[in-house]
């Protein structure tokens, strides 16, 4: 009669000797133990995927109960592939950034806009901020059209942007004037800037998107 306990035994003895440790669960008392076989059962990426997802889990005060160590495993792989597309996006704007740069420094070298004055206005209708600036073509061709953008930034860093669109004809070395207004909106802090400081003392930026020659083409 005492046999048949002893046959159970050495069968689950054998059962779990058989099961893989990643399909073992997570218990802090037999980490060492099971950590140690795994290592030597994964590759070391995997292994490493393991070990991090153990410890993010942990910093986390997740609950590992009825937790295997495969679960753990593939809660790190999930991890790392969210990772990597984060970092590919990333790098899709920053390279996307790069070239919009080099797009701007490119037209720049074309085209430069200098604010020479901005002024405040009233009238019954509505009041305006005024700006007057100043368009130098400096390629050896005549411009036909200027597109782009002008931003002024006031208190942290909110933006007023001005489209720019001067439609008149620039002689390849020239210089052209161009005012312009917007519409003053109060309690707007970058409006209230534009209105009460001196041009000195407010940054703006220019930024090109589109330069049309005479000849008809397109530089942009």
């Amino acid at each position: 009669m005492r046999l048949k306990p002893l046959i159970f035994a050495a069968l689950a003895a054998l059962f779990f000797a058989c099961v893989s440790p990643l399909e073992q669960k997570y218990y802090d008392e037999t980490a060492e133990k099971y950590l140690a076989a795994i290592k030597v059962e994964l590759d070391s990426a995997d292994y490493a995927l393991l070990e991090s997802a153990l410890l993010r889990l942990k910093a986390e005060n997740k609950r590992l109960i009825d937790v295997t160590y495969a679960d753990i495993l593939s809660q790190g792989k999930e991890w790392a592939a969210e990772q990597q597309r984060m970092e590919a996006e990333e790098a899709i704007r920053a390279e996307a950034a790069r070239q919009e740069a080099l797009k701007t420094a490119r037209l720049n070298q074309v085209v430069e806009v200098v604010c020479l004055e901005k002024g405040y206005e009233e009238s019954h209708y509505r009041n305006q901020l005024t700006f007057k600036f100043l368009i130098r073509n400096k390629s050896d061709k005549g411009i036909t059209a200027v597109i782009g953008d002008v931003s002024f930034n006031g208190v942290f860093d909110e933006p007023n942007t001005i489209y720019f669109h001067y439609d008149q004809s620039i002689s390849a070395g020239h210089e052209a004037i161009w005012n312009n207004s917007t519409d003053y909106i109060d309690f707007m802090g970058i409006h209230d800037d534009l209105k009460n400081k001196n041009l000195k003392d407010l940054n703006y930026t220019w930024k090109p998107r589109h330069i049309i020659f005479d000849d008809g083409t397109l530089l942009e």
